[in-house]
């Protein structure tokens, strides 16, 4: 998804479904091998264990589906960091579309895998004012909930940021 010419702010999907896992493969991989040894393509949620995630574990976002929105429960402390020290935890990304420049050209992808669970992989490159804000690769992961039919439940997102 490309915004305005005028919009310094960009989000490309790489790759989707499998075509992802593949591309995503080296950095992200302790999150890859934790999806895939969920079985499936919505892996159940209660197979997500965090001390399988390493080294990532700093740069993750789990996103717990509340009705029609996403609402962060859990923020690495490097994306904190990455992102001037905000803590989006108890955050909707509906409500952060509103005030969170980032969060609004991201929005539709997030919404995207609600509806059309797969993985997906995203090309950030955020600038503001000429000030480089956000440069990254995001790897989201949907997670499904085995106990009420499988529908997506969660997805877990792990950045990969640029210097």
């Amino acid at each position: 998804m490309e915004l305005p010419e005028h919009s310094s702010r960009y989000v490309t999907v790489l790759a989707e479904g499998e075509d992802a896992l593949a591309r995503a493969d080296g950095h992200f991989r302790p999150a890859i091998e934790m999806w895939r040894a969920g079985g499936g393509p919505l892996p159940d949620r209660r197979t997500l264990d965090p001390a399988r995630l390493g080294r990532l574990l700093d740069s993750v976002l789990l996103l717990k589906r509340e009705g029609d929105d996403l609402i962060h429960r859990i923020a690495g402390g490097g994306f904190i960091a990455s992102n001037g020290d905000f803590d989006p935890t108890s955050h909707g990304i509906g409500e952060l579309s509103a005030t969170r420049r980032v969060a609004r050209v991201l929005a539709p992808v997030y919404f995207d895998v609600v509806q059309r669970p797969r993985p997906v992989l995203v090309d950030i490159v955020y600038a503001d004012d000429g000030e480089t804000l956000a440069d990254a690769e995001m790897l989201m992961l949907p997670y499904g909930d085995g106990e009420s039919g499988g529908g997506l439940s969660h997805v877990l997102s792990v950045y990969r940021f640029r210097e």
